[in-house]
């Protein structure tokens, strides 16, 4: 992310009028939004360019969202990401939570809630790029 650009989040959901909704919504809060229908087309859109969060859905056709929260752990260890589901299932919370998720959220969830939710995941992953890029700096040259 170049200095002054606003923080780029890609919103992962197979239902077209929610995402429609989080979009304009993260858009209305300052934030540059992509929108994937599915796990397989966010992780394209990822390897394509920087993200500096990922809020997906749990329950899609194909890859779920814990799928996918798994693989962009793999690769993208850095990138905050939210999952959102209509289902409370405390055995996926607890999976979720373990495999790094920074919030999960239930459906549905208020449009304020959730801008907040992706505030606080975007100061996190800022919070981590500088811890990262200070002990960077005073680790000696080899």
């Amino acid at each position: 992310m170049e200095c002054g650009d606003p923080p780029r989040v890609l919103v992962v959901e197979d239902e077209l009028a929610l995402a429609r909704l989080y979009v304009r919504a993260l858009v209305a809060a300052g934030y540059r939004v992509e929108h994937a229908p599915d796990a397989t087309n966010a992780l394209r859109l990822l390897r394509g360019g920087s993200v500096d969060l990922v809020l997906s859905d749990v329950c899609m056709p194909g890859m779920s969202g814990l799928d996918l929260l798994n693989e962009i752990r793999g690769k993208w260890p850095d990138v905050p990401v939210i999952l959102v589901t209509a289902q409370l299932d405390a055995d996926m919370y607890s999976r979720a939570r373990e495999m790094g998720t920074v919030r999960y959220l239930l459906k549905p969830v208020a449009l304020e809630k959730l801008a907040n939710a992706v505030e606080n995941g975007i100061k996190l992953r800022a919070t981590l790029l500088r811890s990262q890029e200070r002990r960077a700096r005073s680790s000696p040259s080899r």
